[in-house]
C-alpha cells in the first residue's frame, strides 16, 4: 500500500530555484520545483547512509522511480517573485581564451539580475510550506525510507535557502477515482482535469517532471525540449485556495486526513 510523508517546513525568507534555458537573468519558480524537494530528501537520505555525492542522482531516480505524488502548499505566507543584481563569476570560452583568469578580470565577472522568490508572510511568524509526498514503497532497490529522512532536511533549492523542519508525518494511502477538490499544487498528468478555481488565484508552472527517471539522471543541457517538462497548476494566495479537479485513467487522489493530493496511477 502506498506510504504518504507530510512534512512543515520552515523558511528563512524564501527561496532561490531558477529556471533554465533562458536569459542569463532567468526568474525564480513561485515555489520550490518538485525535483529539487526530491533532491533534498536524497541529499538526507545519503547523510544517514554515508553515501557519497556521486550516488546523488541515482538515490533520487529510485525516488522519482516510486513516486505517487508531490504537492505543496503555503500555511502563512504568498511567494513573490524579484529580481536583484548579483555579481557572479563568468565561467566561457571566448576566442580561445579560458574565463576566469587573472589577466582578464573584467571578463571574469558579471553582474546578471537573478530571480528568487519571497516568502511574504502575512503574520509574524517564518513562512511555512507545507509538503506532501506520496510513495508506492518506501524499501526499493537497496534504499529504505524513513520520517527522519524528512526532518534532517536543511536546505531546498539554492545555498542561501535554509530550512527547518517543524512536523513530519506519514499514513498508509490508496488511490482514489473521481471529483475532488485541492488546496495543494497538482500535476496536469494523464486523467487529471481541471474543472474550476473555486476560490483563491492559480497559475501553472513547468517543471521537470519528477515521475520520470531521465529527469534526475539527463545532462542539463540536454533538459531542454516540452517532453521533459510536466504543467503543475499551483495556489497563489492564501484565500483558501480551492481547485475542482477530476481524476480519472492514469491519475489518483490521495486522501491525507481530509485533505487530497492528485498524483499518478499506482
Amino acid at each position: 500500500m502506498p506510504t504518504a510523508f507530510i512534512a512543515d517546513v520552515e523558511f528563512t525568507w524564501g527561496h532561490a530555484s531558477r529556471q533554465i534555458g533562458l536569459s542569463k537573468s532567468p526568474p525564480s519558480f513561485l515555489y520550490p520545483p518538485p525535483t529539487t524537494i526530491v533532491g533534498a530528501l536524497a541529499a538526507s537520505m545519503a547523510k544517514r547512509n554515508n553515501w557519497g555525492e556521486k550516488a546523488g542522482r541515482e538515490v533520487m531516480a529510485l525516488l522519482g522511480s516510486n513516486l505517487l505524488a508531490i504537492s505543496v502548499k503555503p500555511l502563512n505566507f504568498i511567494p513573490i517573485r524579484f529580481q536583484d543584481v548579483n555579481r557572479i563569476v563568468t565561467v566561457k570560452v571566448t576566442s580561445g581564451v579560458t574565463y576566469p583568469q587573472p589577466r582578464g578580470l573584467s571578463r571574469s565577472f558579471d553582474a546578471p539580475a537573478r530571480g528568487k522568490t519571497v516568502f511574504a508572510t502575512l503574520n509574524d511568524e517564518p513562512p511555512v510550506m507545507r509538503v506532501a509526498l506520496v510513495f508506492s514503497d518506501t524499501s526499493f532497490e537497496g534504499v529504505n525510507l524513513k520520517e527522519d529522512d524528512l526532518w534532517r532536511i536543511n536546505r531546498i533549492g539554492a545555498k542561501e535557502a535554509v530550512v527547518s523542519v517543524l512536523d513530519v508525518r506519514s499514513m498508509e494511502v490508496e488511490g482514489r477515482k473521481g471529483e475532488f477538490l485541492t488546496s495543494w499544487s497538482f500535476p496536469l498528468v494523464r486523467g487529471v482535469t481541471p474543472l474550476k478555481e473555486v476560490t483563491g488565484e492559480w497559475a501553472i508552472e513547468s517543471y521537470l517532471n519528477p515521475f520520470s527517471r531521465s529527469s534526475y539522471l539527463k545532462p542539463y543541457s540536454l533538459i531542454m525540449g516540452k517532453a521533459d517538462l510536466l504543467d503543475f497548476m499551483v495556489p497563489r494566495s492564501l484565500v483558501k485556495p480551492k481547485y475542482r479537479v477530476s481524476v480519472g485513467e492514469g491519475a489518483s487522489a490521495f486522501d491525507l486526513d481530509g485533505e487530497v493530493v492528485i498524483g499518478v496511477e499506482f
